[in-house]
């Protein structure tokens, strides 16, 4: 930071305010920059490495795509989108006039986020940083932009989140408390236009001889995957879609096997989990073929179950009472 002064990154009516830590609007581009402490806070969270690539959305005039360049090297990669091209432009000036070289060209780009990058839809980051407030409700959407063990700092309404990728699952840590203006977002028609060619969750099709239960077993898993609480394509995935939770249950408790809070099977005296409970301890544990797993408490063995599957074997030393 020390190498790019903030006044770089500024309109001229504002840089009698560069230096002061505190946000700075930039009226006549209708964005602004949040506070240099709140920069240093992001960046320290995210620990960029040499070689990352990174992703800056929201970018404003770019002076954080320019920090992440100085921090990845030459073999990293940047990208940094906005919404408008007016705004972009402004970026590629602010570039123009930097003291430095930076190592890593920054691309450019205007693209709403929460929609399919045309050029790349399969892209992916190690580090993304973004600088407007995401509802929860759409987190999933930043989800899909990280790589294997990826970090994103991200506003979630007033919290300022640190999300690590853990395999196949995704776990937040509050950093601060902020207020940050809200990503746009963009209509519920045009959302579900762009997914229908590009989904945002791979699920396997499904197929004219599923079962009732086999279709509430499956809506029941791409909602999680959707909230990032389960792989869409991770292995415990595909043995719970073998697993209908019904199965799991006696007859007088089918009716709530697929609703998303603790179940009381009070005929045998022990609950079974909410399901996201139960794919977030399988996707932390990394369960695979070969392993030896042990389900203390076991219940009525669903998790059991899901672990033979993914072991490929499945002792009991008591029959199951239904």
């Amino acid at each position: 930071m020390a190498q790019l002064p903030r006044s770089l990154f500024v309109t001229d009516d504002a840089k009698g305010e560069a230096f002061t830590d505190a946000p700075l609007r930039l009226p006549s581009l209708n964005f602004n920059l949040s506070a240099h402490h709140i920069y240093c806070l992001c960046m320290e969270a995210l620990a960029i490495e040499p070689g990352n690539s990174f992703l800056d959305i929201g970018c404003g005039s770019g002076y954080i795509a320019a920090v992440a360049s100085l921090l990845v090297g030459p073999t990293g990669r940047v990208c940094a989108w906005d919404l408008t091209a007016e705004i972009i432009n402004f970026a590629l000036f602010c570039m123009g006039r930097l003291p430095v070289t930076l190592p890593a060209p920054i691309e450019f780009d205007a693209h709403n986020v929460f929609l399919p990058y045309s050029k790349d839809p399969a892209l992916k980051f190690d580090r993304i940083y973004c600088g407007a407030a995401c509802p929860v409700q759409m987190v999933s959407y930043l989800h899909r932009l990280l790589a294997p063990r990826g970090v994103i700092v991200v506003p979630v309404e007033m919290e300022l989140q640190k999300i690590s990728a853990v395999g196949n699952i995704f776990c937040d840590t509050v950093i601060s408390f902020v207020q940050f203006n809200q990503l746009v977002i963009p209509k519920q028609a045009d959302l579900d236009k762009a997914y229908a060619a590009h989904p945002l969750h791979s699920f396997p099709p499904l197929a004219p001889s599923m079962t009732v239960e086999e279709k509430k077993n499956r809506l029941m898993l791409e909602k999680l995957a959707s909230q990032g609480k389960l792989g869409a394509n991770s292995a415990v995935m595909r043995a719970m879609l073998l697993l209908p939770r019904c199965h799991f249950v006696p007859e007088e408790e089918k009716a709530d096997a697929y609703k998303s809070y603790p179940m009381c099977i009070s005929r045998y005296g022990f609950n079974v989990s909410a399901q996201q409970i139960y794919t977030t301890c399988m996707e932390l544990l990394d369960v695979h073929e070969g392993c030896t797993f042990l389900d203390i408490g076991c219940g009525c063995g669903y998790l059991t179950a899901v672990a033979g599957i993914l072991v490929g074997r499945v002792r009991l030393r008591t029959p199951l009472p239904f």
